[in-house]
């Protein structure tokens, strides 16, 4: 595994802010995926580009991104910790896995330690991931920074 790669100012580089906007699939419910709205605007407002908010598919065993950007699945984990990060990177590596993009982790009001971050992600992804994976880091619905992981 290689180390990862801190790509913000890439990411920042090609934003286009406020340029896209949020889609839903039909019958998305709002109330309950109110968190996952909020984060698409953010990236909207922050990046740019056309976000799909999906619908879970309600199978079993069937884990579900929580959205589409840029044609590549992206799942958003809310963590507190950075003991919490090798659950949630767990979990959103298998909800991408049929085409990664990333995942999110939004820390909230949480304080972030980014070595100990880092850390986590990298000691979760020797454990196996995709080709490649970003990971946007956000606290306080500020950007920390964003990381890519390729194998």
């Amino acid at each position: 595994m290689k180390k990862c790669e801190d790509i913000t100012s890439e990411y920042i580089g090609k934003a286009t802010p406020n340029n896209g906007g949020v889609i839903k699939e039909q019958g998305y419910n709002n109330d309950l995926h109110s968190n996952e709205i909020a984060i698409a605007e953010w990236i909207v407002k922050e990046f740019g580009g056309n976000i799909v908010l999906l619908n879970e598919k309600n199978q079993d065993n069937v884990k579900t991104p929580d959205f589409l950007w840029h044609d590549r699945f992206w799942d958003l984990k809310d963590v507190s910790s950075a003991k919490a990060i090798d659950n949630a990177v767990r979990k959103g590596l298998r909800q991408i896995q049929d085409n990664p993009g990333g995942i999110i982790l939004d820390f909230k009001k949480n304080a972030v330690n980014m070595p100990a971050v880092t850390r986590a992600i990298e000691d979760r992804l020797r454990r196996g991931f995709p080709s490649s994976v970003d990971f946007i880091i956000i606290s306080k619905d500020k950007l920390l920074s964003v990381l890519r992981y390729k194998k």
